[in-house]
């Protein structure tokens, strides 16, 4: 019983310890400024790549509705809105069958982001959100690497929102 009691306490002296240090996980922190309702608006396309802003914008909806005590409404009803733009989308060769073949080849979008009060004031703002990931290139299929790819930015993208979402959060 004694033996008990002390893991007890000791259970206890840790738990207060660990809370009192200010650790936490990222992104569980609050939106700034207290936010408690949200409007996430479809982002704008800067790029060649038909149908990536559908796929960020998506991504970080789930993200919100999965990690935020916030409430997702529609941008009238809303404290703030989140918004932005995929502002980039790059593809490079990440390694080659030879000089003019590649076998793997990384996609990297860059987003940049805003979360505006209903008076019109940024909240916060990153215009260099990015992530990448590499896919395989089937050289004599050129459907078979498109799937790869768009398969990568999927990937990618939900990475994206996860960034997005801790950076937002984890500030305040």
């Amino acid at each position: 019983m004694m033996r008990r009691r002390r893991f007890c306490v000791l259970a206890l002296a840790l738990a207060l310890t660990a809370h009192g240090c200010g650790y936490r996980f990222a992104g569980s922190g609050a939106l700034p400024g207290d936010i408690v309702s949200l409007s996430i608006s479809m982002l704008g396309n800067r790029t060649a790549e038909a149908g990536i802003e559908t796929i960020v914008t998506n991504d970080l909806v789930n993200e919100f509705i999965l990690n935020s005590r916030v409430k997702l409404t529609d941008a009238e009803q809303a404290e703030a809105i989140l918004g932005g733009w995929v502002t980039a989308i790059r593809v490079d060769t990440a390694s080659r069958v030879s000089y003019l073949e590649s076998s793997e080849r990384r996609v990297t979008v860059t987003v940049l982001l805003t979360l505006t009060h209903k008076d019109g004031r940024v909240l916060w703002q990153d215009g260099t959100l990015s992530d990448n990931e590499v896919y395989d290139v089937i050289n004599d299929n050129k459907a078979a690497t498109n799937r790869n790819k768009r398969q990568a930015i999927a990937v990618l993208s939900a990475r994206l929102a996860e960034k997005a979402f801790n950076r937002i959060s984890d500030t305040f």
